[in-house]
């Protein structure tokens, strides 16, 4: 994508999921819509305000979001014709639905199929969505809200597996500096950039005691972006078969830096949103969740609740300092990328126009 796309090298969130959706969506700072205020866990309340679906649909627009919401109201109620995903992300399994956050497309609550995995089924809603929207004569606006590559670590082993040696070969230690090198030679970065130092506790890979672990934790990352991947390309080819890719707008961002969660080193306990060892009611089959994670209880199948931690999140966030959280560009900087041939000229051009994603709505 981004060899053809025009690419910002200074685009900025609020270093954390909810308050960056949240200014995405209402073209405000998130306090003003009650994110991370007072009651910061709280269903977000959006009424004094107006989403980027309300204003598209006033103007004519077919409206569709799959994924991430956590408003306090349906996203039908905010703007959007169709909707498919969760009601909040936080308490989230992508194997399967957890108690106290079901599954709905558009006012109905839908069963999970038995070969359920989250990011392809938020791919395959988006997919027939936008064929929807395609095969009708009317603009549209389709909002693809992953909650992937976020934990838990959870992916099918068959995704996993294409990655695990590489990150075994590579290690925290040349992953970075293998990325640094690509970004540099593109333009990404300046070549007078140097490479910022490695967090304190972060050792070398070659003397870390659990490599295996640790590269397993990668893979399964990885696996998630993947599918993600995966579901984009899906998306770019339908408008592509459509006859919609010159007029048709396509912005790809993330929502904020890498995540530090999961530790360095292994761990009986779980972190976090983590489930705990007696918790079997947390998935509504009843699946009991191994707490913590390590060389005995490796992430990725649906009975673990585990992160990355900061080693790999400084790989993720390559070159620059901070992660998720934070106010470091590690934590605030969002790699941007932005399609649309009827009007951007600049195929495969580089950027460095400062932008937040507050600017979507102006």
């Amino acid at each position: 994508m981004s060899n053809g796309w025009l690419r910002f090298t200074q685009f900025y969130n609020n270093a954390i999921c909810g308050p960056t959706r949240a200014s995405l969506l209402t073209g405000l700072y998130c306090q003003q819509v009650g994110h991370r205020s007072d009651h910061w866990n709280e269903p977000k309340d959006f009424s004094k305000c107006v989403t980027l679906g309300e204003v598209l649909q006033q103007a004519g627009y077919q409206t569709m979001m799959v994924g991430k919401w956590q408003g306090r109201d349906s996203a039908l109620d905010r703007g959007f014709d169709r909707f498919y995903g969760p009601m909040c992300q936080a308490k989230i399994s992508y194997f399967n639905e957890v108690q106290g956050n079901p599954f709905y497309l558009d006012r109905d609550r839908v069963q999970l199929a038995d070969d359920f995995y989250l990011t392809d089924a938020l791919n395959d809603y988006a997919l027939r969505f936008l064929k929807q929207a395609t095969a009708k004569e009317k603009p549209f606006f389709l909002y693809v809200a992953h909650i992937a590559p976020h934990w838990p670590l959870h992916a099918r082993e068959a995704n996993v597996a294409r990655y695990r040696e590489l990150y075994r070969t590579l290690g925290w230690n040349r992953a970075r500096s293998r990325r640094f090198d690509a970004q540099r030679q593109s333009g990404v970065v300046p070549e007078s950039w140097k490479l910022s130092p490695r967090p304190d506790g972060i050792g070398d890979w070659e003397t870390d005691a659990y490599q295996d672990w640790q590269a397993e934790r990668m893979a399964v990352y990885a696996a998630q972006v993947a599918s993600i991947d995966r579901g984009v390309g899906q998306l770019l080819q339908a408008l592509e078969d459509a006859g919609k890719v010159d007029n048709t707008l396509v912005m790809f961002l993330s929502d904020n830096g890498a995540a530090p969660d999961g530790g360095l080193i292994p761990s009986k306990a779980g972190f976090g949103f983590a489930p705990n060892a007696e918790n079997t009611g947390w998935r509504i089959d009843g699946l009991a969740i191994r707490p913590g994670s390590g060389p005995d209880n490796l992430p990725g199948p649906p009975d673990t609740f585990a992160a990355y931690g900061l080693a790999w999140a400084n790989v993720s966030n390559t070159p620059l300092r901070g992660t998720k959280l934070g106010a470091y560009e590690g934590g605030i900087r969002t790699p941007l990328v932005v399609r649309w041939p009827a009007v951007i000229r600049q195929r495969g051009a580089i950027t460095t126009q400062p932008g937040h994603v507050i600017d979507f709505m102006a």
